[in-house]
């Protein structure tokens, strides 16, 4: 309208006095722009250190033993109090169970007028062996204490002195035997499946971080945990090497 009634000289000086001339408009277009990806990238830099603090968060804290007088495993953010037991082995037994584990099979295919196909998946199979050990333990005030455990290749004999290592999360009743130290063989097995499980921070707290983003990001923060927690088994088990295992044998 401006165009067709009103001159040249009239229409730029009626844009400008409304500030809407085409370069006015542009130039606040380019400013909206700016300012969008600006919120853009503050956002995600601001999302990206949630989560690193929030991972920094789970994987923190001391770990190590703490062999004052309450014995304790600390693992990060948790505390377990370490018991152990000494004594004579009594009637060890060991059992392997086997499973097997089989998959595919089945097909598609079709038949008509006498002609047709007709396709089967492969059958894969695979098996585990599961070792299960059991005995007692007699200790010094002839208590006999029943031991099972499950996934540890232990070695033992009729009358070896052995002690026993448990763990129980703070604010628990119970918990699972993770060392055994054989002092007839001077050898020491770790139920490595218990151990790592306490050496293993939660991921919780990364893990609501990421739901925004379908938990995408927490896939690198499960890489770098497992590289966390293999130091710390690797840590831990030296400590028991020189701190746990001679008071143990001292008994």
């Amino acid at each position: 309208m401006l165009r067709r009634y009103f001159s040249a000289s009239w229409q730029s000086t009626y844009l400008a006095a409304k500030g809407s001339t085409p370069s006015a408009q542009n130039a606040a277009r380019a400013a909206e722009s700016s300012k969008s990806k600006l919120t853009i990238m503050m956002s995600s830099v601001m999302y990206i250190s949630l989560l690193i603090a929030a991972f920094l968060f789970t994987i923190g804290g001391r770990v190590g033993l703490d062999l004052g007088e309450n014995r304790k495993l600390l693992c990060g953010r948790t505390r377990y109090k370490l018991y152990s037991a000494t004594g004579t082995v009594l009637s060890p037994s060991k059992d392997r169970e086997v499973r097997t584990h089989i998959s595919g099979g089945g097909g598609t295919g079709y038949v008509s007028g006498g002609t047709g196909y007709s396709s089967q998946a492969p059958i894969t199979s695979s098996t585990t062996t599961i070792t299960h050990v059991q005995f007692f333990l007699k200790e010094a005030e002839e208590k006999e204490r029943p031991i099972q455990i499950t996934d540890v290749n232990l070695a033992l004999r009729e009358g070896q002195k052995l002690s026993v290592v448990w763990a129980i999360k703070e604010g628990k009743d119970a918990g699972h035997y993770f060392l055994f130290r054989n002092h007839t063989t001077q050898k020491t097995d770790y139920n490595e499946s218990v151990l790592l499980n306490m050496l293993t921070p939660s991921m919780w707290l990364v893990l609501i971080c990421s739901l925004p983003l379908l938990l995408l990001p927490s896939i690198p923060f499960y890489i770098v945990r497992s590289v966390v927690v293999a130091r710390r088994k690797n840590f831990v088990m030296q400590q028991f090497a020189e701190r746990l295992i001679p008071q143990l044998d001292g008994r």
